[in-house]
């Protein structure tokens, strides 16, 4: 059952490539790409009927074929007579993360590496035991032939046997990576799924996560986790929010509260710290409204700590601005700014 399930998702993606060629008349010979993270990991736990498979909201596909993502970006094949910033802003928006519908309540998310990358690299890069396996496969246009295989890391197969998630070399998280979010990702994960966690040590979470900030997307899965859990990060960091200089987006970045914050090379102008006050309950999603969730919970946070400000309930939050935005997701950044013009 769970191989068929992955068989369908490597048709989608071969017909989807399949329409690629045919449609810009850009000739391939073969066409690789590895599907990777929790869905996999899901898949391979199913199959060896381990109880509590990991939860999957996505598909992550990852590729090196940069025409493949112009395509899926609705550009025109690549001039070579474009200029080179111009070039370089494409490449920029080529390597983020691009959304496909893929059944009513599932996407795929293509990622187009460099093409230097190999793409089994990212998994013995994962930065969390349980979804550092894959599905690799190339397909093959002038024999006709699409052989695939499991690659997965020493660590996923520590995992399977332990059934145990734990982050992978966390003392080494330097960027682009970010301990901090790593850290948030492992506790959802171990919460949504029901599965044992390791959680690094305090001196570790305090020495990685000191002086990192979050984006909206995990700002929502912070405010998602239970009370034990968040716990975990709140009794050792505070955070101070602030906005991204280059993306102009909000974000939250925390600091070790045995620690005077020194703020990085990278940050922007902070307001004052605070202490999280965000819901403590696992918020309902429906349809594309992670982005109304996001707002919700980044609007809760800012002004619970506000002095005399009682804030909105974060589920009358979403619903307004569902009713205003639809579900079908939104520009997070625009409507985070209509709602904070509001107040």
């Amino acid at each position: 059952m769970a191989i068929d399930t992955i068989q369908d998702v490597c048709h989608f993606v071969i017909e989807h490539h399949k329409r690629f060629r045919q449609t810009m008349g850009v000739p391939r010979s073969t066409f690789q790409f590895l599907i990777i993270g929790s869905y996999p990991a899901h898949v391979k736990m199913a199959e060896l009927s381990l109880p509590n498979p990991i939860k999957y909201n996505d598909i992550d596909i990852m590729h090196k074929d940069e025409e493949f993502a112009r395509f899926i970006a609705g550009k025109e094949p690549e001039l070579r007579q474009r200029r080179k910033g111009q070039k370089h802003r494409e490449a920029e928006e080529l390597r983020a993360v691009q959304y496909v519908p893929f059944r009513e309540d599932m996407e795929i998310n293509y990622v187009c590496l460099n093409a230097t990358d190999p793409l089994e690299a990212r998994i013995v890069a994962a930065d969390i035991n349980g979804v550092a396996v894959g599905f690799l496969v190339t397909v093959n246009y002038q024999t006709g032939q699409c052989e695939h295989r499991w690659v997965a890391s020493r660590d996923f197969q520590d995992f399977l046997r332990t059934q145990t998630l734990a982050a992978c070399n966390f003392r080494s998280l330097a960027k682009p990576k970010n301990a901090l979010t790593t850290l948030i990702r492992l506790l959802c994960k171990a919460q949504e799924s029901n599965i044992n966690v390791v959680v690094p040590a305090d001196q570790d979470i305090v020495d990685m996560c000191h002086g990192r900030a979050i984006n909206l997307e995990t700002i929502q899965k912070y405010g998602e986790l239970l009370p034990n859990n968040r716990r975990i990060i709140d009794r050792l960091l505070f955070f101070s929010a602030e906005t991204h200089k280059k993306h102009n987006t909000q974000m939250l970045r925390f600091f070790s509260r045995s620690a005077a914050p020194e703020i990085p090379d990278d940050a922007s102008s902070s307001l004052p710290s605070c202490h999280l006050a965000l819901s403590s309950i696992v918020h309902h999603q429906i349809g594309g409204t992670c982005y109304a969730n996001a707002i919700a919970t980044a609007v809760c946070a800012t002004e619970n700590r506000i002095v005399g400000r009682v804030p909105m309930p974060h589920e009358t939050i979403v619903k307004q601005i569902i009713a205003a935005h639809g579900s079908d997701g939104a520009n997070t950044l625009a409507v985070l700014k209509e709602e904070c013009d509001k107040r």
